[in-house]
């Protein structure tokens, strides 16, 4: 790969260690201030609020401004914000608010962070490496918060209050220094002659694209029915391991490193998949297999099952995204990028916590079996009624793209104004798992197709709350992505 992709590999590396500290740390010491369930499920649901706050103006802004700065200014933000709650725990002057306050304002930049970042990828490496620069973002996101973060944010907290941010700042910090270097310079998008538009008409021209392509129109409700799908089941996965199962809190632990082996195997192979069934084929079979797991963890009901599908979703979750992800980076117009690219990931953002509510409002009627089997069954189906229609439009990813480029030749004629495409690989794109799961965080996570890491996302942090779990008799609620 390009130097440039080595670069954000490197970053996303970075960041994700810091992520995997914080990720498990926020939970933990939300209990020092409180064991109201709701309060700290709030934390997960705080995670969540500014994706679907802003999502969309983050589009527009990283179509506006240069991406290179927009991406490193939410870098040094987040390290000062991390920064300042850090040190207000060393002397023992932070509190449940101050907590809140920091998890918003990570969530807020991460979507500027995201919408940048993910406008920038095509630029930097060609564009049959798309997929395989994906699948190393993917892998470098998952190692380092997963394997590296979640195994020490606990020990961290334990050390210190203090030491799992003030990590997570430094790695913010270092993120922002090579993310520099990685996206090239790009000036701020120039001012039409009758002056700047207003955010609405340019939001509008970016949701006008969206839905005048016939692909990106089926595929995105199905990676968001994929998303509602795996939250269904991820939501209570930590019930159902401890309470059914009767699998210990650091037997959780370990499972959920297994999944993340999964997600970083599945992560490897996503771009060779991909090339050898087209990503749309790809992303569709990954739902299926998914799916099928879902329905296998119901069905069968021991620790050797629960691995084994819970590996084998992880596997199948990497490979969907990555397909879907340099997909879009190939056929969206550059300058639409940003706005595209989040109108993309605001399904997600509205199915994950909807899939987390109906998973645990199931789970307190029927048994927790019942659930994944459900799950597994509503995405087979959803599956099915649009792939029928998606499938013949997007055998093969050449076949998108000419698409792509009849409906701008047609936008043209019409004389409405709208964006030719672009050469293939004349984008832009990336994440902080950049297209490495749209999201791979708090908020961009879930569904096979579009998703963080999967059910390896958070698990270690779903242990470490697994004791208010008990107590209260709630269920987990979404996992950060």
């Amino acid at each position: 790969m390009p130097s440039g992709a080595r670069w954000l590999v490197a970053a996303t590396a970075s960041s994700s260690i810091g992520d995997g500290l914080a990720l498990v740390a926020f939970p933990l010491l939300s209990l020092r201030y409180t064991h109201d369930p709701v309060l700290v499920a709030g934390v997960a649901v705080a995670q969540l609020v500014p994706g679907l706050a802003l999502s969309l103006p983050a589009g527009v802004l990283a179509d506006r401004w240069p991406r290179r700065a927009m991406a490193v200014g939410a870098e040094w933000v987040r390290l000062v914000g991390l920064g300042i709650f850090a040190l207000a725990l060393a002397l023992g002057q932070a509190s449940l608010v101050a907590l809140y306050a920091t998890v918003v304002l990570i969530g807020l930049m991460d979507q500027l962070y995201q919408a940048a970042a993910f406008a920038s990828l095509p630029a930097m490496v060609p564009a049959g490496q798309l997929g395989k620069a994906n699948s190393r973002l993917w892998a470098a996101d998952v190692a380092g918060e997963q394997f590296a973060g979640q195994g020490l944010g606990g020990l961290a907290l334990a050390a210190s209050r203090a030491l799992p941010f003030a990590a997570d700042a430094v790695s913010f910090g270092a993120s922002g220094l090579m993310v520099g270097r990685a996206i090239p310079r790009r000036p701020a998008a120039p001012e039409p002659a009758g002056g700047r538009r207003r955010l609405r008409a340019e939001l509008g021209e970016g949701i006008s694209w969206f839905a005048s392509h016939r692909v990106l129109r089926l595929l995105a409700p199905l990676v968001g029915s994929f998303a509602f799908c795996q939250l269904m089941a991820v939501s209570i996965l930590v019930l159902y391991a401890r309470l059914s199962l009767h699998v210990s809190t650091a037997g959780y632990g370990l499972l959920m490193a297994a999944a993340a082996v999964g997600n970083v195997i599945g992560a490897l192979v996503a771009d060779r998949v991909s090339a050898r069934l087209g990503a749309v084929p790809a992303t569709v079979a990954a739902g299926a297999v998914a799916g099928l797991a879902y329905i296998g963890l119901g069905a069968w009901h021991s620790v050797a099952g629960f691995v084994g599908f819970l590996l084998l979703e992880s596997l199948a979750v990497p490979v969907g995204s990555v397909a879907s992800i340099a997909l879009r980076q190939r056929i969206i117009p550059s300058e639409l990028l940003g706005r595209v690219g989040m109108v993309f990931r605001v399904f997600l953002f509205a199915a994950m916590p909807l899939g987390a509510l109906v998973g645990g409002l199931l789970a307190s009627r029927v048994p927790y079996r019942e659930v994944f089997v459900v799950a597994g069954a509503v995405q087979l189906v959803a599956l099915a009624v649009i792939s029928v229609r998606l499938v013949p439009l997007a055998r093969t990813d050449q076949q998108v793209i000419d698409l792509t480029a009849e409906g701008a030749g047609a936008s043209a004629g019409e004389g409405s104004g709208g964006v030719a495409a672009p050469a293939v690989g004349a984008g832009d794109g990336a994440g902080h798992g950049a297209g490495a799961g749209d999201g791979a965080r708090a908020g961009d996570g879930a569904g096979v197709g579009e998703a963080a890491p999967a059910v390896g996302a958070g698990g270690a942090a779903e242990a470490g709350r697994i004791d208010l779990v008990e107590l209260a008799g709630e269920d987990e609620g979404s996992i950060p992505g």
